[in-house]
């Protein structure tokens, strides 16, 4: 393939045809999300990371606990990078007494329907997608 001095090739002209005549392009299939693991003897894998590529640097991974792995997974759903839930995360109650939030307590207040406007609940399939990662993580 020839790219020219460009680098771009030919370009091809814009295509004039209705919408309707067009290729069509695949549309969803199903309405649900699904998480699919593989491992042995039908166990979810204790350990379970994913990798990031930081502008720069070599790739990375980080354990899906980590409090980054929200943010970055659903920048969307969280564009103010609020933290995910991490082993230490303590919750401070009136009376000052610190205790540490369950998974489960930390997803469930993230989960809950609120008055008030939440986005969160408004982003269709990926709100879906979110929730089955936050079922898995709590595997």
């Amino acid at each position: 393939m020839d790219f020219g001095e460009s680098g771009f090739g030919n370009p091809q002209p814009y295509s004039r045809k209705p919408l309707l005549l067009r290729k069509p392009f695949r549309l969803q299939t199903a309405n649900e999300v699904a998480a699919v693991f593989v491992g042995e003897d039908s166990e979810v894998p204790i350990h379970r990371h994913i990798a990031i590529h930081p502008c720069s640097q070599d790739l990375q991974t980080i354990e899906i606990i980590d409090p980054n792995c929200d943010p970055m997974t659903y920048p969307l759903l969280f564009p103010h990078e609020d933290k995910g839930w991490y082993q230490e995360l303590e919750k401070i109650d009136q009376s000052r007494n610190r205790e540490r939030v369950s998974m489960l307590q930390f997803y469930s207040y993230r989960l809950a329907i609120r008055p008030t406007f939440s986005a969160i609940h408004y982003r269709g399939k990926l709100f879906q997608q979110y929730i089955v990662d936050a079922y898995v993580k709590g595997e």
